[in-house]
């Protein structure tokens, strides 16, 4: 079977995505936007689509879209797929839903955000033949609508080259939201060792501007890491925080810290549908308790050690991006 995948580049996990659906006998041509990989694109991406909207105007989100829309119904085009695998696509104006139709393709589109925080609508969810979604939450509220929806969550690239890098830290790799600071904060605060790593919490001058952000926590923080970078920081680490910052999904982080033998630190209880609390990951519920996950993490490494290679073990068993290919493609 030829799939046509369309996906935002965030952080690579097209490819991840790609290389499952290649393991189970799939031909994959991939279209992936927001790939801005030389500087004049950089630069073009700054200036057209993200400068308008620091002026309150959504001239730069129109060209976006208008342009990935573009590009996406000449590559339908020319690639001739089976079915279609949209991930996110929130951008996609509707001359590339009415490209499909035309084409009669089944066609999955898979969100890996929370719809709050997507720019779909009602109408454009009806587009697809299914709806994936990496939030129970979602995947309520959308099959009680009458949409056709699943819940597929996020996953673990073992493919993925990483190299441990030791640090007797709490480490976190990722965007800055205020509860992931506080929590963060506090943990520094009370003699913890902690270190971020993004651009958001980086003081270097080039990333507080491209973060459009000058404010820094009292943090120790370095910028920004590739994806094999933030593996390697998360595996070798003392411990690695992960929260949520409201989302109901649970993020990649949840399924990676697990999976490259990372000690996880994470705000959630109901992570019990994929890891077990206290033997395959930890469960914090206050500031009070981090600190003490925390500081007992970086005190006792044999207990450590089983909980890595459990929460290990069950990732590569259970989690892997082939495991919700297969999902996927029961969908079509």
């Amino acid at each position: 079977m030829k799939i046509f995948l369309l996906s935002p580049t965030f952080h690579g996990y097209w490819c991840s995505y790609l290389r499952a659906f290649e393991s189970l006998g799939h031909t994959v041509d991939a279209l992936v936007y927001q790939r801005f990989t030389t500087v004049r694109a950089r630069v073009r991406n700054k200036v057209v689509y993200e400068f308008p909207g620091r002026f309150g105007s959504d001239r730069g989100t129109a060209v976006f879209a208008r342009d990935v829309t573009r590009a996406a119904v000449e590559r339908l085009g020319s690639a001739s797929p089976d079915k279609v695998l949209v991930i996110k696509g929130d951008v996609l104006e509707q001359a590339f839903w009415d490209a499909v139709d035309r084409r009669g393709l089944a066609s999955v589109l898979y969100l890996y955000d929370d719809l709050t925080k997507l720019r779909h609508t009602e109408d454009t969810l009806r587009r697809p033949r299914h709806l994936a979604t990496f939030s129970a939450r979602d995947q309520r509220w959308l099959t009680g609508k009458g949409y056709p929806a699943s819940y597929v969550p996020m996953a673990f690239d073992p493919n993925v080259r990483y190299s441990p890098r030791r640090q007797d830290a709490v480490v976190f790799v990722g965007s800055r939201y205020p509860d992931r600071e506080a929590a963060l904060a506090e943990l520094h605060r009370r003699g913890v060792p902690v270190m971020a790593y993004g651009r958001e919490w980086s003081r270097h001058p080039f990333d507080r501007l491209r973060s459009w952000q000058w404010h820094r926590p009292a943090v120790p923080a370095g910028r920004d890491v590739t994806r094999s970078d933030a593996l390697g920081i998360t595996a070798g680490a003392g411990a690695a925080f992960n929260a949520h910052a409201g989302h109901d999904g649970f993020n990649p982080r949840t399924f990676e810290a697990s999976g490259v033998g990372g000690l996880q630190l994470i705000d959630r209880e109901d992570v019990a549908a994929f890891y077990e609390p206290g033997r395959e990951v930890l469960v914090y519920r206050s500031h009070e308790e981090l600190v003490e996950l925390s500081a007992r993490a970086l005190r006792d490494r044999a207990w450590g050690r089983q909980i890595r290679t459990a929460a290990r073990a069950r990732t590569l068993a259970q989690h892997t991006y082939t495991d919700r290919a297969r999902a996927l493609s029961e969908l079509w």
